[in-house]
């Protein structure tokens, strides 16, 4: 096999080691970005750590939602409750009565 086509095989790898970790580390909440770039240049090193890395960090709900956990598919997210304190999961579709008291703010027209 000529050399060329050594560097082309090399490089389609390192793509998808590089797609593959940016995949994983994206549905883990992480930087898809940074986690792509490292499994493009430490190939399985790069998969391994995106596998192993702790869940990201959800950002602070807006005002009038609240930090959730889903009791059916266990899927943390922000949701805004309802009068009801009930909120649908945007993941499995359950309908889930929230573990916290509903806060509504005034809205300021």
């Amino acid at each position: 096999m000529s050399l060329s086509g050594l560097v082309i095989i090399g490089f389609v790898v390192a793509s998808v080691f590089g797609l593959v970790s940016a995949i994983v580390a994206s549905e883990r909440g992480l930087s898809a970005m940074w986690y792509g770039y490292f499994g493009f240049f430490c190939g399985p090193i790069g998969l391994f750590a995106a596998v192993v890395a702790p869940y990201g960090v959800l950002p602070s709900p807006p005002r009038g939602w609240s930090r959730e956990q889903c009791v059916r598919c266990g899927e943390r997210q922000n949701a805004e409750l309802d009068e009801a304190a009930t909120y649908t999961c945007w993941r499995c579709g359950q309908h889930v009565k929230s573990s916290r008291m509903a806060v509504r703010t005034a809205s300021v027209s």
